[in-house]
C-alpha cells in the first residue's frame, strides 16, 4: 500500500501518548506505598505531555480526509466497526488524560484521580486493540490479517511511551526510585515487543507461497499462456495499493527497526539503570526515547509499505518477496488479442 504519513503520524505519537500515560498511572499507583503517590509537578509534566502527542497525532489524522467536515459520521457505525471504536476513544482517552492531569495541578484526593486515571489506562489499552484491528480485520491484505497487528501496536506504543516517561522524570526530577520502576516496566516490554515484532516480520516473509499459471486455474494443461493483463494504463488502483520504493532496502530497515525501538533503548536505559541504582543520574533517557520514537515511524511506514492488497493479483501489481508474480507478467508483444 501507498504509506499514509498522516496515518503515521496518528498511530506513532497516539500510541506514545497512551504508552506514557499507562505507565504514569501506573507509577503512581506504585507510589501509594510512599507519602502521597507521585508529586504533582510529575502528574501534570507527564499528563501534559501525554496529552500534546496524543493531539498532534489526531491532528495529522484529518488531512487523510478528503472531507473532514464530515469525519464526525465515522462514530455511526460504532457496533460493526473498528474504525468508529478508535474516534469513539481517542477524544474519550484525551479527555480522561487531561483531567488526571488537571487532579494532579489542583492536587484534588488520590482516590478521584486514581478513578480517572484507571479508566485513562483501560481507555487507551482499548484503542490500542481499535486502532490495530482496523488493519487486522483487512483480510484481503495478508500482511495486517493477524491478531499480531494490535499486538504490535499495543507493545510499540507502550515502549515508546515508557521511555518518554522516563525521559520526562529526567527533566522534571522525579524521584530516581520512580524513574526505576518506570525501566522495569519498559524492559519487559521492550523485550517482548522485539519477539513479536521480530516474528511478525518472520511471518509476512513466508505468507506467499510460489504461484504458477497452473496452480491458480487448476489445470494440467502444459500450453497455458496469459493473454490480457488487468489495466493498460497507471491509474488510482495502480498506484495507491502497491507501494515499490525502497523494495532492495526495507530488509535492512527491519533490521533498523528492531534495533532502534528495542535494542538500543534497552541497553542505553540498562546504563541509566545502574547509575540510579547506584545513587547516580541517568543521562541517556531522552536520546533514547527520541531514537526509538523516530525507529517507530519507520515501523510505521513500512507496516503500510508491506500491505499488498490482493487486487493486485488482477492488476499484475502483485509481489511475491520483491519478485514479480509469474502468473500476472503482461503478455509479450504480439501476443493474439482473446476473440469476444
Amino acid at each position: 500500500m501507498h504509506p499514509e504519513l498522516s496515518l503515521v503520524f496518528l498511530t506513532v505519537l497516539a500510541g506514545v501518548g497512551q504508552g506514557l500515560f499507562i505507565f504514569l498511572v501506573a507509577g503512581d499507583v506504585k507510589a501509594l506505598l510512599e507519602p502521597g503517590g507521585l508529586p504533582n509537578n510529575v502528574i501534570v509534566a507527564g499528563s501534559a505531555v501525554s496529552v500534546i502527542l496524543t493531539m498532534m497525532g489526531m491532528g495529522a489524522s484529518f488531512f487523510h480526509l478528503t472531507h473532514p467536515e464530515r469525519g464526525w459520521k465515522a462514530i455511526l457505525k460504532w457496533k460493526q466497526s473498528w474504525l468508529s471504536r478508535e474516534v469513539l476513544l481517542l477524544p474519550a482517552f484525551l479527555g480522561l488524560a487531561f483531567l488526571y492531569g488537571l487532579c494532579g495541578y489542583m492536587n484534588l484526593s488520590f482516590i478521584l484521580r486514581g478513578i480517572i486515571g484507571l479508566a485513562g489506562v483501560f481507555t487507551a489499552l482499548a484503542l490500542y486493540v481499535a486502532s490495530g484491528m482496523v488493519y487486522a480485520k483487512i483480510r484481503y491484505i495478508r500482511e495486517w490479517n493477524s491478531l499480531l497487528t494490535p499486538v504490535n501496536f499495543t507493545f510499540i506504543g507502550l515502549s515508546t511511551g515508557g521511555l518518554a516517561l522516563v525521559a520526562v522524570y529526567q527533566m522534571v526530577g522525579a524521584w530516581p526510585t520512580a524513574s526505576l520502576f518506570a525501566m522495569r516496566l519498559t524492559f519487559l516490554t521492550l523485550a517482548l515487543g522485539f519477539v513479536f515484532k521480530a516474528v511478525s516480520y518472520l511471518r509476512d516473509s513466508r505468507i506467499y507461497s510460489p504461484v504458477t499459471l497452473k496452480s491458480a486455474l487448476g489445470v494440467t494443461h502444459n500450453d497455458i499462456r496469459l493473454m490480457d493483463w488487468g489495466s493498460s494504463y497507471a491509474h488510482y488502483n495502480t498506484k495507491e495499493y502497491v507501494y515499490r520504493k525502497y523494495a532492495d532496502i526495507r530488509g535492512t530497515l527491519k533490521l533498523l527497526v528492531l534495533a532502534a525501538i528495542f535494542t538500543l533503548p534497552f541497553g542505553l536505559m540498562i546504563l541509566d539503570y545502574r547509575q540510579l541504582l547506584f545513587g547516580g543520574h541517568g543521562s541517556v533517557a531522552v536520546p533514547s526515547a527520541v531514537i526509538a520514537i523516530l525507529g517507530a515511524f519507520v515501523e510505521r511506514w513500512l507496516f503500510f509499505a508491506e500491505g499488498n492488497h490482493m487486487q493486485n493479483l488482477y492488476y499484475g501489481a502483485f509481489t511475491d518477496k520483491g519478485v514479480m508474480n509469474p502468473l500476472l507478467t503482461k503478455a509479450k508483444a504480439g501476443t493474439p488479442t482473446p476473440r469476444g
